[in-house]
């Protein structure tokens, strides 16, 4: 990368293996948040696939005891 901007032009998985990279965050946690990607992708795009409560109640906890609570980030 040479300018700041550059970082608009990577995709949602390679912005997280940036993060790891950059040790934001571990592995473990890029794994689970690309795992919940690929869900939101599988909701957010046509392919008929659909989420009932409880699958999303598991998502939302999931990333709220593992990514929001700072459990997986290593901010220093």
């Amino acid at each position: 990368m040479s300018k700041k901007n550059d970082l608009l032009y990577l995709n949602d998985k390679n912005f997280l293996l940036l993060c790891e990279d950059a040790g934001v965050f571990n592995k473990n946690a890029r794994l689970l948040l690309t795992e919940k990607l690929d869900t939101r992708n599988r909701c957010g795009h046509p392919t008929g696939y659909v989420i009932g409560r409880e699958e999303a109640v598991v998502v939302i906890e999931s990333l709220i005891n593992n990514i929001i609570s700072d459990a997986m980030m290593d901010w220093t």
